[in-house]
């Protein structure tokens, strides 16, 4: 059976802040862990704690950005913080520019948000290295508890074709495989399986979200209880479609 726990009493997180031991004396406080547990944790508390939050206000916006936020009726100060946190423009209009960051992620505006930020004119940006922040969290804990366990870091993006964003796995530490492949086996016909491909990280952020939810819940973290995966080291490149196979691209 598999368990979805909120975790509940996590502080408004300022940057600086231990995140993994808060995170770790939260669980243990409600649910301690066990070995497998899964942790999702909310990207606006570890970009929070890593001091990626930003007054937008302050912004002096480059003549790109100028030009842009003109073309698409939005603000040039945000547009520069998104063209800065980029490495190219996938698709833009309706008042949106899809970007590939430089971790790899493509998203809409690059992530930002000023939801959960902490202010109004700050707007929290994706954490540099969001597999290198699950990392450092789980070793962390690994060393508060001894036993072994996933850490995802989730996000919530929309997605080609479809109405309503969902979470998804940003950064993954613990994992042996983010993709579970059931090529080579069969159906219930029998018929054999050839590119069936599951992107279970994805999966397992998105079923935090139903306990996480969007607005004023207060539930960053979320354990899930009774997954069975194996312990590796799998990386969040391995999620990201390469760009001679995708098509949206």
């Amino acid at each position: 059976m598999i368990q979805i726990i909120g975790i509940k009493g996590i502080p408004i997180i300022k940057p600086g802040d231990k995140i993994a031991e808060i995170i770790f004396n939260s669980i243990q406080n409600q649910s301690p862990l066990e070995n497998k547990d899964i942790i999702v944790i909310a990207q606006s508390i570890i970009s929070r704690a890593e001091g990626r939050v930003v007054n937008w206000t302050e912004i002096d916006p480059t003549p790109e950005a100028i030009k842009l936020g003109k073309e698409l009726d939005k603000d040039p100060r945000i547009v520069s913080l998104i063209l800065n946190e980029s490495v190219s423009i996938s698709r833009k209009g309706q008042g949106k520019l899809i970007v590939e960051l430089k971790s790899g992620i493509i998203c809409a505006n690059a992530g930002i948000d000023r939801s959960n930020s902490g202010g109004n004119d700050l707007v929290t940006l994706l954490p540099e290295d969001p597999d290198k922040s699950a990392q450092q969290i789980r070793e962390k804990i690994k060393e508060f508890s001894g036993l072994d366990i996933g850490v995802i870091i989730s996000d919530t993006h929309g997605r080609p074709f479809r109405n309503g964003a969902i979470n998804i796995a940003l950064g993954i530490s613990g994992f042996e495989n983010g993709l579970l492949s059931y090529a080579g086996k069969k159906d219930l016909f029998n018929y054999e399986l050839e590119s069936s491909i599951v992107n279970v990280v994805d999966e397992l952020a998105s079923a935090a979200e139903l306990v996480m939810g969007e607005s004023d819940e207060a539930i960053p973290v979320v354990l899930i209880r009774g997954y069975k995966f194996n312990i590796g080291n799998d990386r969040s490149k391995s999620l990201i479609r390469e760009k001679e196979s995708d098509l949206f691209r």
